[in-house]
């Protein structure tokens, strides 16, 4: 917990803002592996902790690039694949033909009302928008295969700060979770867009746009302009 470094445990915890934390399982090795892998030595410690009430979601990371989700609603993979006649190894869960799928394995943790299958990102904020993890499967794959992302990763529950027990100073709200309360983002404008703005990577390339810049190739977000 920043800036203070515990060692000699058997699982690496790094929280992210206060609300999310990155858990490295198997701390000697430097790859990482895949849930499917990981699953049978550390079943029972998922069991544990998905039963904890401080803990709403669970996302296993797998080594295919998708992600199981686990919360009160049971299990479910969200993955991520190029459309039809779509070219490139890479697939961006941000990128215009990206094709992302939600399957329920045992329930339906993000509340989203059963399978899901081909949508575009657009589609896929459309879709969660109203349900208690807005834009939750862009995030989910979006946060799961980074380099750095821990082979779990947690997301706190309503209410709970997963740094307050070594934070210096007293926390009044929360961020980083996947629930709505962090999720909606205000937004004030002085003028009339053309677009809808879903994601606060669409910033950058919106001011650009109104500067009567070109946004360069390669962002996460488009422009709303």
């Amino acid at each position: 917990s920043h800036p203070y470094v515990m060692k000699g445990g058997d699982v690496g915890v790094m929280v992210s803002g206060n609300c999310m934390a990155h858990l490295y399982l198997d701390i000697a090795n430097r790859e990482r592996i895949g849930w499917e892998i990981l699953s049978g030595h550390f079943r029972e410690f998922i069991q544990h902790l998905s039963s904890l009430s401080s803990v709403d979601l669970l996302l296993l990371p797998r080594a295919d690039g998708s992600c199981d989700v686990v919360g009160g609603g049971g299990r479910a993979r969200v993955s991520c694949s190029r459309a039809a006649g779509a070219t490139g190894a890479a697939v961006n869960p941000h990128a215009a033909d990206a094709r992302i799928a939600y399957e329920p394995i045992t329930g339906d943790p993000l509340g989203l009302g059963g399978e899901l299958r081909a949508l575009s990102p657009s589609a896929a904020w459309e879709r969660c928008l109203e349900s208690p993890y807005p834009d939750a499967l862009v995030q989910v794959l979006a946060i799961s295969p980074a380099p750095r992302a821990g082979d779990v990763i947690v997301s706190a529950s309503e209410g709970w700060d997963l740094r307050s027990r070594w934070e210096p100073s007293l926390h009044v709200s929360g961020h980083g979770a996947l629930r709505r309360r962090h999720m909606l983002v205000p937004l004030l404008m002085s003028r009339r867009v053309s677009g809808t703005p879903r994601r606060t990577t669409d910033m950058f390339p919106s001011a650009l746009q109104a500067l009567a810049l070109h946004p360069p190739t390669g962002l996460d977000g488009s422009s709303f302009r």
